[in-house]
């Protein structure tokens, strides 16, 4: 039976603006492709390719077709989700647009079959991550993806992102630790002491999430212990976060360690996770908009 994901939002620009970062080469250099070429017409044929495109590990161009085409209204494409295993989850793409004030109202949409190897929760990352970093582009006129995920890559080693933000350090840094900050973006928290040696509860159950707080500086520096699942093994890697002013920006970078070695993180989920989740913290503190990686549904059609 055919399943469909749905997730919605607003962006602060117009549809036209939208439309442009969608349909043409320059925008979906912006956000979404390296290279791209629209044949503006149902049936007509979409190519792209780049390292920032699900499945650009598989090394050649994206040919696909075009499924929907009414300019500043409807945008669809064949989109073959190609996965670290080698499997494929077919499915279709489509973008709806609806003038909403100064603002445009965005409903997407992704149609498939089966998921196969691919986590429900993955496919929410990807799709909260594209129009998240799509989001970024239409709303800053120097077309600033937030952070753009280098699918090309082997993600193993440590995992490291950096995001920029206009909010202040202290804003960061409470979106970081208090349980009522993490549950809009994050994830509900039992619990999270706030001092060295702290404990946290994220409620996942024994030997799964941070356990305990390692370093507690605010505004800049909060550090926890994180306890990886590996070939049926669980050894604590840690989670650091680092917090620095940068001109009229906050750098934020968050990096992932002590992993065993030839963990994939691409495979596993947690790269693209966390990448997802730093544009998530980003929205919330610029915007106060909720996060897009707690609102996909997938439903039978």
């Amino acid at each position: 039976m055919p399943k469909q994901f749905t997730l919605s939002t607003e962006i602060y620009a117009s549809a036209a603006r939208v439309w442009e970062e969608l349909t043409t080469q320059k925008g979906l250099a912006h956000w979404f492709s390296e290279t791209g070429a629209v044949e503006p017409r149902v049936g007509g044929t979409f190519k792209f390719k780049g390292n920032f495109v699900y499945g650009w590990r598989a090394g050649e161009e994206f040919a696909t077709k075009i499924t929907a085409f009414d300019s500043e209204r409807q945008f669809g494409f064949e989109f073959p989700l190609r996965h670290a295993d080698g499997s494929v989850t077919d499915g279709v793409a489509r973008f709806e647009l609806a003038p909403a004030g100064k603002s445009t109202s965005l409903d997407f949409s992704f149609t498939f079959d089966s998921l196969g190897s691919l986590n429900p929760y993955c496919l929410s990352d990807i799709w909260a991550y594209y129009l998240n970093i799509l989001t970024n582009v239409c709303e800053h006129e120097w077309h600033e993806p937030g952070l753009h995920f280098d699918f090309s890559r082997p993600w193993t080693g440590n995992i490291r992102h950096v995001i920029y933000t206009t909010g202040s350090p202290d804003q960061v840094f409470d979106h970081l630790h208090k349980p009522e900050l993490l549950a809009k973006y994050f994830n509900p928290v039992k619990l999270f002491e706030p001092r060295e040696n702290g404990r946290i509860d994220f409620g996942w159950g024994e030997g799964s999430g941070p356990s305990k707080v390692l370093a507690f500086e605010p505004p800049y520096e909060l550090a926890y212990d994180w306890p990886v699942t590996h070939e049926g093994g669980v050894h604590t890697g840690l989670v650091k976060w680092t917090i620095e002013p940068e001109g009229r920006q906050v750098r934020v970078e968050m990096k992932q360690s002590g992993f065993l070695d030839g963990v994939d993180h691409f495979a596993s989920g947690e790269a693209l996770g966390w990448a997802n989740l730093m544009l998530e913290l980003r929205r919330l503190i610029e915007s106060g908009r909720p996060a897009l990686n707690q609102q996909g549904k997938i439903e039978d059609l």
